[in-house]
């Protein structure tokens, strides 16, 4: 398990720059008195999770300050089993008070930029660091949505479904392989309760363009059932530009047609425990959704339609008490298929019909516990992973990954935190190395320092190698994409203010692209390089009792350094160059009122960077009312000013909406 000579290449040119982050942040660590020494070790102690009950320090989890803010919209607290990395967490119980998508939660987030393709239900997509959404990571209950190292829809995913959401930013290749180049978004299933109680919750959304979602969960001790409806008529009227962006003469009012979306999705779980240390659990998903594909504006397809499915079952075993640490034990199987249908040939030019099948199936192994010594987290664990697309145009390819994993964790007397990982990835029997270091260090009472560097890579999708549609031929001999980045921050906490800033730079070599081989017909090859670097600031301040504001931002320069005379130097399509967030909540029990406002900088839509889509500023606005049952009402608008909305060309997203949504709980 060697790393080929530019990956080695890569890693020398700036290690220094992780050295040197190393000997900012440490130095002046150390020069802090014995005092701060001594409660930042007893800090540290308190990590050792996975030691026995009677070898356990008096606290259990890392101390990393209080922030008095109550109920937010966004979490800023950090991702305890990734102590370095730049983290979010979210909060599904919170946001399904509103009528938000998955989609929408996650284009709040630092760092993180959502392309919708217009209205519930229709394609969205996710890049996190200007990276895209191919290179990011989805998981569900630690398995991957991304079928055959594809594109995840999150239209496809229901918030309500959900107890938690973590967005981990930067290179993840380390713990959790292959894709994980710009970041992991971290899906966990709501669970099974555990008080001992029965309690059922509810859900019900209404508004604009015949949109209705309702969803009904029922959980008791070791069962959990939800039940989820979402249904939109998706009919929204929007200003077409005829195809002509610079010509306002022939714009008129049109209505997006063939828009509606229905998805039923249901899961049922069950956990026993089996002593005092060890559990069992299982979870069974289905999920369903169907949507019309309307086309782009110029030339509509009002009659394609598309169907997506997914089965998931998962398994698991816990000791917590297995050899002076924690065993976990996994085993999944995940079914998703897609069916898309043109009659007509409105979309694609010729009467089209497809459909593929993405199975996958899962199994691993993780062992977390004491390493080196008492300050010291040590994790190794392996997995199996079996894949099969099953689609006869592509001769239903398969492929099998066989992965091992070893981490280690200290936790030093200064409180600082030094991190280690390597993974290697066979794929088909071909090994792929990605290691990863990380810091994290206090610099003083409420200012915590952290960098990373990592080598990830994304294996080419079964499209990319297999596929044979006429005009775009497949490549088997491509090989993996490659992918050093690192990351450097600041973090600040206080009873009143948290704020973070984090510099990132990515360098990706042998990027699949594809290139005109004769005719008409393309072939991808390993030709590309680009490079994203930039800034992503985050601030959660309490202004007042009751009063809270919250902004984040993010400036993106992702270029392409390929050498093509016609693109090097030149953005990445689809990329925009800045996004700015921004919310004010006033929140005193029992009423709510918040505004919010996003502004995200042009988008290039041509490789050589001479077009590009216009800015986006949207702004929502609501009110809601909390009862003394805990039940809640809540009235919002969405895109307040009316404003002409476009994260795709081509591709129109709704005008001024309005939506209730009240949710219970029993």
């Amino acid at each position: 398990m060697m790393i080929d000579r530019r990956s080695h290449s890569l890693v020398c040119r700036y290690a220094w720059l992780l050295a040197a982050a190393l000997a900012l942040v440490c130095v002046p660590a150390y020069a802090e008195d014995n005092i701060e020494a001594s409660e930042s070790a007893a800090t540290a102690e308190s990590t050792a999770e996975t030691q026995d009950e009677s070898d356990r320090p008096d606290e259990d989890v890392i101390d990393l300050g209080t922030l008095y803010v109550e109920e937010t919209l966004l979490q800023t607290e950090d991702v305890l089993d990734r102590p370095t990395a730049a983290a979010t967490v979210l909060d599904p119980l919170v946001l399904s008070r509103r009528a938000l998508t998955l989609a929408e939660a996650l284009d709040s987030v630092p760092g993180v930029s959502v392309r919708s393709f217009g209205g519930l239900g229709a394609l969205s997509t996710i890049s996190i660091r200007g990276l895209g959404s191919e290179n990011v990571l989805v998981l569900l209950d630690g398995i991957p949505l991304n079928p055959t190292g594809g594109t995840v829809d999150l239209s496809d995913i229901p918030l309500d479904s959900l107890e938690r959401i973590e967005i981990l930013r930067g290179g993840e290749g380390a713990y959790s392989g292959g894709g994980a180049v710009g970041g992991v978004v971290r899906l966990v299933s709501r669970a099974p309760e555990r008080d001992g109680e029965t309690h059922r919750a509810g859900r019900l959304s209404a508004g604009s363009f015949g949109t209705l979602t309702s969803g009904f969960t029922w959980r008791a001790p070791g069962n959990i059932f939800h039940l989820e409806r979402a249904t939109s008529g998706g009919q929204f009227r929007f200003r077409n530009d005829n195809g002509t962006s610079f010509d306002a003469s022939d714009d008129f009012v049109d209505c997006r047609e063939n828009n509606e979306f229905a998805a039923l999705d249901a899961r049922y779980g069950h956990s026993w425990e089996l002593s005092e240390t060890q559990g069992l659990g299982f979870s069974l998903e289905w999920h369903r959704a169907e949507k019309g594909i309307p086309g782009i504006t110029t030339f509509p397809s009002p009659h394609a339609s598309q169907t997506d499915s997914r089965i998931f079952l998962h398994a698991a075993y816990e000791d917590s008490g297995f050899d002076n640490g924690e065993v976990a034990l996994s085993f999944s199987w995940l079914r998703q298929g897609r069916h898309f249908l043109d009659p007509l040939g409105e979309s694609t030019g010729v009467p089209l019909e497809t459909s593929w099948i993405h199975s996958r199936w899962d199994a691993k192994c993780e062992w977390t516990g004491m390493g080196w010594g008492e300050d010291d987290v040590l994790t190794w664990g392996a997995s199996l992973v079996l894949e099969r697309l099953m689609q006869e145009d592509y001769g239903n390819p398969s492929r099998d990954t066989v992965a091992m994993w070893l981490r280690d964790e200290w936790y030093l007397p200064s409180g600082a935190v030094i991190t280690s990982a390597g993974r290697c990835d066979w794929i088909d029997g071909q090994p792929t190395l990605s290691p990863r270091a990380g810091l994290r260090c206090p610099i003083s009472g409420s200012v915590v320092a952290r960098a990373n560097l990592g080598l990830d890579f994304r294996p080419p999708s079964f499209e990319e190698l297999y596929r044979n549609e006429g005009l775009v031929v497949g490549n088997e001999d491509l090989t993996n994409e490659r992918t050093l980045g690192f990351d450097i921050g600041l973090v600040h906490t206080s009873e009143s203010l948290r704020a973070e800033v984090t510099y990132f730079n990515l360098q990706t070599r042998d990027l699949i692209d594809y290139l005109l081989i004769s005719g008409f017909r393309w072939k991808p090859y390993n030709i590309g390089r680009t490079r994203s670097s930039g800034f992503e600031l985050s601030a959660d301040w309490l202004i007042a009792p009751g009063w809270e504001f919250r902004t984040t931002c993010t400036r993106t320069k992702a270029i392409d350094t390929s050498g093509d005379p016609t693109r090097q130097g030149q953005p990445l399509v689809g990329q925009p160059s800045s996004d700015l967030y921004t919310q004010l909540r006033w929140h005193v029990s029992p009423w709510e009122v918040f505004g919010e406002w996003e502004r995200r900088g042009p988008s290039p839509i041509t490789p050589s960077g001479t077009r590009f889509l216009a800015p986006n500023d949207a702004m929502n606005v609501g009110v809601g009312y909390s009862f003394p049952d805990g039940s809640t009402v809540l009235m919002e608008i969405k895109n307040l000013l009316g404003e002409n909305l476009k994260d795709v060309r081509g591709f129109p997203l709704p005008g001024t909406s309005l939506f209730l949504t009240i949710t219970g709980e029993w």
